[in-house]
């Protein structure tokens, strides 16, 4: 008579196996249910799916172009209200220099308007944006514009009026200047020393090469403002000439030809900082646009490469109950078979 062998660890050893592969399953279904996506995009799509990870790299790239265009406009953006600041400073300076000639503002008042534009200017001009100076240039780590004072730009006009006149601005003899001669002084050595190549050796540490931005994969832009732009230079030209040289240690003539040349400067100064306003809006324009363009792009990307490795949600979620069932049912064997002993088979 032929007698069957029956194994208990054989047939517990074979579940244990079919175990392991459903519960292998059973988190795969369970992260495709979750991301709506295959587990294994190789495994599914094969070939393509180095196609898919060529898209991830060009979202991923196109991403980092959006961030640096997110800065890149916060930049330009603070640029244009700091130039905004300083035109409005040039306009109410513009008013106290007219209301000077026009005899219904005292020199101690214009000279303070001076001092307090000087000042301002500076300030603004060394804005900073996450640790940059936004008017510094490619120079963006150091403060564009020196402080006026305590052996800055004041020293060398002061050096630059002595060597002129052979007496300094505060020396009585500075009373019999005439308008002629203060206005030649201005014209002839102040300016080229505060404006043009002096501005830099004067005023300011700023690059005259700007930042430049990559705004598209194609596309590239000024990032940046100098400090050096003419509109700057002449503006404070202007304060200068009103903090120095419209007080009392001058003659009446030599305070209204002070203050035409001021007057003349700051009047050409507050169009040439509107235009730069408008230019650097330009400037943000096309960063916003090209920011648009790239999450367009990025959108597409976003979708193709998505589409490739999509799972049907209703199909996905009926596997993974299946799978639940099955490894429910093979728990239930198991303990059944756990539970066999030698005499049931007697």
């Amino acid at each position: 008579m032929k007698i069957s062998q029956v194994s208990t660890q054989a047939m517990f050893d074979n579940l244990r196996y079919s175990m392991s592969n459903l519960q292998r399953d059973f988190t795969d279904a369970q992260k495709e249910v979750a991301t709506g996506q295959v587990s294994d995009a190789g495994l599914s799509i094969g070939a393509n799916n180095g196609r898919r990870f060529n898209m991830m790299n060009d979202i991923n790239r196109l991403q980092v172009i959006s961030d640096t265009n997110n800065r890149t406009q916060g930049r330009l953006e603070m640029s244009i209200t700091a130039t905004g600041s300083i035109n409005e400073t040039a306009q109410s300076l513009f008013s106290t220099l007219t209301a000077s000639v026009g005899g219904t503002s005292t020199a101690h008042l214009t000279q303070a308007a001076g001092e307090s534009a000087i000042k301002a200017i500076t300030g603004l001009m060394n804005t900073s944006l996450n640790g940059e100076y936004i008017f510094g240039g490619i120079n963006s780590d150091e403060a564009p514009i020196n402080e006026y004072e305590n052996g800055g730009p004041k020293a060398a006009i002061d050096a630059a009026f002595l060597g002129h006149f052979g007496f300094a601005a505060t020396d009585a003899a500075a009373v019999s200047i005439s308008g002629a001669a203060m206005t030649n002084f201005i014209d002839t050595v102040l300016n080229p020393l505060i404006t043009g190549a002096n501005w830099t050796s004067t005023f300011s540490n700023a690059a005259d090469e700007t930042i430049t931005a990559r705004i598209g994969l194609n596309e590239s832009i000024s990032g940046s403002v100098s400090g050096n732009e003419q509109g700057f230079q002449n503006v404070m030209l202007a304060a200068v000439v009103a903090a120095e040289f419209i007080n009392e240690n001058f003659n009446a003539e030599a305070q209204s030809a002070a203050a035409k040349a001021a007057i003349d400067k700051v009047g050409i100064s507050t169009g040439q900082l509107a235009e730069l306003q408008g230019l650097t809006g330009l400037l943000v324009n096309r960063t916003s646009e090209a920011n648009e363009r790239i999450a367009i792009q990025m959108d597409e990307l976003t979708l193709h490469s998505d589409k490739m490795v999509a799972v049907d949600p209703y199909e996905a979620a009926t596997r993974l109950n299946s799978l639940i069932t099955q490894i429910e049912t093979s728990y239930t064997l198991t303990g059944r078979i756990q539970q066999l002993s030698l005499m049931r088979y007697i």
